[in-house]
């Protein structure tokens, strides 16, 4: 075959300079997303540490509004709503009922039915509190304070009844009541009366705590105006109070 007078094209072949000139592509500029994993981080940390700080921290049971135990008596109550420390435990064996003391409380005397604390040595009549039990005979706990106060102290006046009043963790009924004494020799004694009760199972189950009348003397009213001590006395076995087959705090 004859040829037609032209000399076949010779193609040269591209060098990679030329190739990647004619071809451009995205060349991946990664200290970029260095950047931005360490800005992400950093953002992460600071919102841990905001949510930290900003948190509430747990209350404690009572913080500083706690109530103090009167000079020379040695905290009872680990906290408003923990259980006394242990020390001696009172069974009544006619009604089943139990109460809990520390042995720093005055030595009691008791009986089948009741337990009493005396302390003679506070004021001018000393302090008294008894914890006793008696049949309900389907009283309501405030009718078995109001026939409490007539038998021990009829010209007692009512001062306040005892918001959310309680016995262990039975509903009852209470009140701070003003007596003035007038014994056969002597000063007229102004005194202070408090008295609970409540009923469970047929069984009522009375608190009475006397003392000398004490007006408030500092920035924290007591509106009970009794010796500190036998309030701080009184709450402290009526908390531990339990009925039969109820167990111990």
């Amino acid at each position: 075959m004859e040829s037609s007078g032209m000399s076949p094209t010779a193609f040269r072949h591209a060098s990679h300079d030329e190739l990647l000139a004619s071809h451009p592509h995205k060349t991946r500029k990664w200290w970029t997303w260095v950047i931005v994993g360490v800005i992400a981080c950093a953002a992460m940390g600071a919102l841990a540490a905001t949510a930290y700080w900003s948190a509430p921290s747990k209350p404690s049971k009572c913080g500083s509004l706690c109530p103090k135990p009167p000079p020379g008596i040695p905290p009872i109550r680990l906290a408003a709503d923990a259980p006394m420390v242990s020390g001696t435990r009172y069974v009544s064996k006619d009604f089943g009922y139990s109460v809990e003391y520390s042995t720093d409380f005055p030595q009691p005397s008791s009986d089948a039915s009741s337990i009493t604390f005396q302390d003679s040595g506070r004021g001018t009549t000393g302090d008294t509190i008894i914890v006793k039990g008696e049949a309900a005979n389907g009283r309501t706990p405030q009718q078995v304070v109001a026939a409490l106060q007539q038998r021990a102290a009829s010209g007692a006046s009512l001062v306040f009844a005892i918001s959310g009043a309680e016995l262990g963790y039975t509903d009852g009924y209470g009140g701070v009541y003003d007596l003035t004494v007038s014994p056969a020799a002597g000063e007229r004694d102004h005194v202070r009366l408090l008295i609970e009760a409540a009923t469970r199972d047929g069984v009522a189950v009375e608190l009475l705590s006397e003392s000398d009348y004490v007006p408030d003397q500092n920035q924290f009213p007591a509106p009970a105006q009794m010796d500190p001590a036998a309030e701080y006395w009184s709450d402290s076995l009526g908390n531990t109070v339990t009925w039969r087959n109820e167990p111990p705090f």
